[in-house]
């Protein structure tokens, strides 16, 4: 095979692919559950995949897996292509396999792993925890442990490589141009660690505070607090049972809360904006120090802000309240401040686009030819910036509100209400809000308090309802403390010139951020996909389900699968892919 160099170079995605067995895990998450929706229906080359599910209860993952493609509308082109014979055709192609990404060797019966090994060509680790700030004992199991028991499952193999799926925002609260690169010991700050010993110190940690959870003084102020809660649910006081499960809650969520903390502030003093960044740039680390270790060959794959899809499965296609929906929704309502700093690069990139950037780099990466880190984005190939989202999501919500307004005050309020970004101590911020609610509030409680009976009723309502809405403000201003580091603090440029090294043959699974039009796609698109797919879950509605017209059932028995055959050969072209991907 000629080599590959990185600007005269054409690639074949259908020839790196064909025949070969490829591993997923996270096909029960957004992003996981595209890429491989998108890999069945434009890659039929592909020999087999292995897709990677914990089982829920007593049923096998392949009852999980038939589930997800039953009710996910990510699968609605496959079941309008090939209808009844769909469970024929993924039946042929993919294997479910019980497993774990936490557990060491992913969690894989003996005698499944042992033909894996011998089998696999390419692991796709989708698998992650993508809560800024869960337990921190989860965010380590997942996203380091996982990573680092990737590169080991894929050590085991007799051929296996390995993409795996970080973020751009491992940088951290810092500004400026961030190259695709691992640095070993990195913070934000500046301050070196030696990762491995990082992890363990926060795992010693966790067991401390599992400890400080454990004592006597704990119990009785959990017992009290487990009193405090029946109470103000109304329960029976004097059930056995009812006790022992509001106790089991409790605790539960006084721990949580407390690892969650813990995780929060070690990432804050570092220099991360949250758990989440926390854990996925010390899981690149391990990872790069594990393959240097083993010999592995992969490449780590870094998204920005995934957001709705551009064409597949369908545009608008989302999944979950994450990302961008939360302040999207926020928009549509009487908040229009927005704590952003204008023309600061809002990185948005359309999952499906994220998916054929997996596509490129598992292909580069069985090749041999891969760089060490493809960072996904749009800030340095075609700038989209959060005044400009800002300015898009309100026309957006005009016009739906013109259109499909259901008051008055809808149609004719809010469909000409303005939105704008506001610096944070703006004197309409939340904060500032939830001070002044606050201070109404307890002056309807001293007035309770000296008022006649008649007024005294209407006082305590009063002070109730803002109570109430203070609660609500709480989270809107919960939102925007979690959204300001990436949409005010911090200035990133994520350098995204590796994905586009190589011309790809075929256009239709190229990654190319020029082929976004970025008012059609936020005003269109976006935000009309996060009114159908992701609002409903905040507002506690149901999301319109897909019915496949025949329902796709795993079949068993002897299958004819598709072998593995010698990719074709790599051409060699005149072409620039660079020239070609930043063409606006």
């Amino acid at each position: 095979m000629k080599k590959l160099t990185a600007a005269t170079s054409s690639i074949s995605i259908r020839d790196s692919f064909r025949g070969k067995t490829v591993l997923i895990t996270g096909t029960s998450g957004f992003l996981g559950k595209v890429w491989l929706a998108m890999a069945l229906d434009k890659l039929p080359e592909v020999g087999k995949f292995v897709v990677l599910l914990r089982k829920k209860g007593l049923r096998p993952a392949s009852h999980r897996f038939e589930k997800i493609v039953n009710e996910s509308p990510v699968f609605k082109p496959l079941h309008e292509r090939f209808g009844a014979d769909l469970s024929r055709y993924i039946s042929e192609r993919v294997e479910v396999v019980d497993g774990d990404i936490g557990k060491t060797g992913f969690g894989i019966a003996s005698d499944i792993a042992v033909r894996l090994h011998r089998e696999v060509d390419i692991v796709v680790n989708c698998a992650g925890l993508v809560d800024f700030d869960p337990d921190v004992r989860d965010a380590m199991n997942t996203n380091i442990d996982g990573a680092v028991n990737a590169i080991d499952f894929v050590a085991a193999c007799d051929k296996a490589s390995l993409v795996h799926i970080s973020t751009c925002y491992v940088a951290g609260n810092r500004s400026g141009r961030i190259a695709e690169e691992v640095v070993d010991g990195y913070t934000p700050k500046g301050l070196p660690i030696d990762p491995a010993v990082e992890v363990a110190e926060m795992r010693a940690k966790a067991d401390e505070v599992l400890a400080e959870h454990s004592g006597d003084a704990f119990e009785k102020a959990l017992a009290e607090s487990v009193d405090i809660k029946i109470a103000e649910r109304g329960l029976d006081k004097n059930s056995a049972a009812v006790r022992k499960n509001v106790e089991k809650q409790e605790r539960e969520r006084v721990v949580r809360k407390a690892m969650e903390k813990l995780g929060s502030s070690r990432a804050a003093e570092l220099g991360w904006p949250n758990t989440y960044t926390w854990s996925k740039s010390l899981s690149e680390q391990l990872m790069a120090r594990r393959a240097k270790e083993t010999g592995v060959r992969f490449s780590i794959l870094r998204p920005a802000i995934v957001e709705s899809a551009l064409e597949f499965p369908f545009p608008g296609w989302n999944e979950g309240f994450n990302t961008a929906g939360p302040l999207v929704y926020l928009l549509g309502t009487w908040f229009r401040g927005v704590p952003a700093r204008a023309k600061n690069p809002f990185d948005a990139i359309p999952v499906d686009l994220v998916c054929k950037g997996i596509i490129v780099a598992a292909a580069e990466t069985m090749l041999g030819v891969q760089p060490q880190v493809y960072q996904c984005g749009t800030s340095d190939l075609h700038l989209f910036t959060v005044d400009r989202a800002v300015e898009l999501t309100v026309l957006s919500h005009r016009q739906h509100y013109r259109e499909n307004g259901e008051s008055l005050i809808e149609r004719a309020l809010l469909s000409r209400w303005d939105g704008k970004t506001v610096k944070p101590d703006y004197v309409f911020s939340m904060g500032n809000i939830r001070k002044t609610a606050q201070s109404v509030g307890k002056l309807f409680g001293r007035a309770a308090d000296v008022l006649p009976k008649p007024a005294k009723k209407a006082a305590e309502n009063a002070q109730k309802t803002v109570i109430d809405a203070d609660k609500q403000l709480r989270g809107i201003q919960r939102m925007c403390d979690l959204f300001q580091p990436f949409i005010h603090d911090n200035h990133w440029i994520f350098t995204g010139r590796n994905l586009v090294r190589h011309h790809v043959v075929e256009p239709d699974l190229a990654f190319d951020v020029s082929q976004i039009h970025w008012r059609n796609y936020w005003k269109d698109i976006q935000v009309p996909g996060l009114r159908k797919w992701s609002f409903p879950q905040f507002e506690g509605k149901d999301i319109e389900k897909y019915t496949p017209a025949v329902p796709f059932k795993m079949l068993t028995g002897k299958l004819h699968v598709v072998t593995s055959s010698t990719p074709a050969p790599v051409k060699a072209t005149g072409e620039s892919p660079i020239r070609l991907a930043v063409a606006r």
